[in-house]
């Protein structure tokens, strides 16, 4: 049995799609844990309609208290062998849970990752080396920085709680030690804890969750209210890593991930530039003309780089979904439009190696020479 563990707060707009998805499943061997945090819309209401029509459901009301502590009181009540948690106002596709199971239970891994899209798109997140690892042999020091706190590592893990199965001992062993009063970043705290306890896990190229994203949400807080929040990750990631007997020497990669965050937070908040990213070898694009295909977080950080670099000519900015973006300092072209511009070379600026190649087939089915793009692993900026 599967137990799967839905947060649920204040969403009645999205709320029944994604229990939909949940009881839609292919594996139908499950306990879906509905945990009502308090809320004060009509969530707790759609929760016990649902479980009058299925009676796999079971629904928890609480006291709201955040996201740590409805997860670990859905953990409380989980008798499945295996566990998955679903936002409540996300939703999975009908094969997730079936597949991740098999993976886990031929692997014999604690736990399955898998990637996963944001809201309709088809632009998989969260995904970079695949295949079974055994964690035992492998210095713990190393494994927090290249798979937690380096994103463009090829050894990235997403700290997306919702995208992986877990063996249920497993993380309730890790979830325990996460802060209650934690509500940012509690997810990559759980995946460092994971990454410290676990022998061996797994990862899958597939995407299986629908990751809707909401302005009011706790990850899209802004301004001085996020930067307070990074610095209390901060210090939770430094108390667990000195439990762990491994600060020392990540204390080094650690405070560069923090001070990376910070930059990020301080783009979102403040109409100037902080460039996180940037592209590795500048000096091989001097005197060529670029276009950058991309305008996303990585792809911003490439325009400034290249705009302040007087060697670069920068002659466009294409991205397929330009509709979404409206820049200040830029327009943002279609791929149809790049046969009415000169270049000698396109720049993908994306940071998985995975997304690249998808870009690269969109652009040589337009017509694109695959000679002139190029995708390189972005670098850190600081």
């Amino acid at each position: 049995m599967i137990s799967i563990i839905v947060p649920v707060f204040n969403i009645e707009l999205y709320l029944p799609r994604c229990i939909n998805s949940i009881i839609s499943q292919s594996y139908s061997d499950l306990q879906i844990i509905l945990v009502n945090d308090g809320s004060t819309d009509n969530s707790g209401a759609i929760c016990e309609s649902f479980a009058l029509s299925d009676t796999r459901i079971k629904v928890v009301h609480k006291e709201n208290g955040g996201l740590v502590t409805a997860r670990k009181t859905g953990l409380k009540y989980a008798d499945g062998e295996f566990v998955g948690f679903v936002d409540g106002d996300d939703y999975v596709d009908p094969e997730m849970f079936d597949r991740l199971s098999e993976v886990l239970q031929r692997e014999s891994v604690d736990f399955v990752h898998s990637g996963w899209v944001k809201n309709d798109s088809l632009d998989v997140y969260g995904i970079s080396d695949t295949g079974t690892f055994e964690l035992d042999i492998l210095d713990r020091s190393d494994l927090i920085c290249d798979c937690v706190l380096d994103t463009t590592s090829s050894r990235a893990v997403s700290p997306s709680i919702w995208s992986k199965l877990y063996k249920k001992d497993f993380i309730m062993g890790a979830y325990q030690e996460v802060p209650d009063g934690l509500d940012f970043g509690e997810d990559l705290v759980c995946l460092c804890l994971c990454m410290l306890k676990a022998g061996k896990y797994a990862v899958v190229p597939e995407a299986y969750y629908h990751y809707v994203t909401r302005e009011s949400s706790i990850t899209n807080a802004n301004g001085l209210c996020r930067l307070e929040r990074e610095h209390k990750l901060y210090d939770c990631l430094k108390d667990i890593l000195k439990k762990y007997s491994v600060y020392y020497p990540v204390s080094g990669t650690l405070d560069r991930f923090y001070v990376r965050s910070l930059l990020v937070d301080i783009k979102k908040s403040l109409p100037i530039m902080c460039p996180v990213y940037q592209y590795p070898d500048v000096k091989d694009l001097y005197g060529k003309k670029i276009l950058l295909y991309g305008a996303g977080e990585v792809g911003r950080d490439y325009f400034v780089q290249f705009r302040c670099d007087m060697h670069c000519m920068l002659v466009a900015v294409v991205d397929k979904n330009f509709e979404r973006y409206h820049l200040k300092y830029v327009d943002v072209i279609g791929i149809d439009e790049i046969v009415s511009y000169k270049y000698d070379i396109i720049i993908i600026g994306v940071l998985y190696e995975r997304m690249a190649e998808g870009i690269r087939k969109d652009l040589t089915a337009a017509g694109v020479s695959d000679s002139k793009i190029v995708w390189k692993k972005p670098e850190f900026a600081v």
